[in-house]
């Protein structure tokens, strides 16, 4: 189908995203999938991601939990899109204002169209479904990391306040009383142990004294993130 108009307009980008049939492989991974080319405009990406996550309340309206994990997939992992968080042509305090808005996705639409149940063990609960998927999978797909630590040279005080961001979202999600999502939260927060190992522990203690970490092995693995023993 090739390139869609640069112009596009955001509801007729989120059709785009989310508007196809459940399938495997998923439709985006077709020579002739369309596409819009997000590299050349990182400060409109960034406007679509971020009001896409404000309002991704409203995705089960029209679409099912299943499209709504294959979209979110293909715009979290499997495209160039997330990646416009970074890109220093859009402005910085759009991009952050987006990495607040994670915050937002995973209250209103994750812990709304996951199923009860966690990832990490044979000790589910319910059947997974895919928003399930990348619920769990956010913070190892999505392209944000510990800039500042792994490239300590070059980083700036913009890599510093979006990491902050990134942490707070996860402190935040371990907040919503659902165990897709805190789970989702500790699997992240455990990858970046190795990078901010004092800030990590002191969310993550915080968070084992609250009755939600002793659901379904939520605890253990809390002290597992606790120590960076998350694969």
């Amino acid at each position: 189908m090739g390139q869609l108009p640069d112009e596009i307009q955001f509801d007729d980008w989120v059709r785009h995203v989310f508007d196809h049939s459940v399938s495997e492989p998923a439709w985006h991974r077709s020579g002739d999938a369309p596409f819009w080319n997000c590299d050349a405009f990182p400060e409109k990406t960034v406007e679509f991601i971020n009001r896409l996550f404000l309002y991704s309340g409203d995705l089960p309206i029209s679409y099912s939990p299943d499209q709504i994990g294959q979209g979110l997939w293909y715009l979290i992992g499997s495209s160039n899109y997330m990646h416009a968080l970074l890109d220093e042509r859009a402005s910085f305090q759009s991009r952050l204002k987006c990495i607040v808005s994670i915050n937002t996705l995973f209250e209103k639409c994750f812990a709304t169209v996951c199923n009860e149940c966690i990832s990490h063990t044979e000790i589910r609960g319910a059947k997974p479904n895919l928003a399930n998927l990348i619920c769990y999978m956010f913070w190892d797909v999505a392209p944000l990391f510990a800039h500042s630590k792994l490239r300590p040279k070059k980083a700036t005080p913009d890599h510093v306040k979006t990491e902050a961001a990134c942490l707070s979202v996860m402190e935040r999600t371990l907040r919503i009383p659902h165990d897709a999502c805190q789970e989702s939260a500790l699997h992240g927060l455990g990858h970046w142990h190795a990078y901010y190992p004092v800030e990590v522990e002191k969310i993550i203690d915080a968070y084992v004294y609250l009755p939600e970490s002793k659901r379904r092995g939520l605890r253990q693995y809390a002290l597992c993130a606790k120590a960076g023993l998350i694969q």
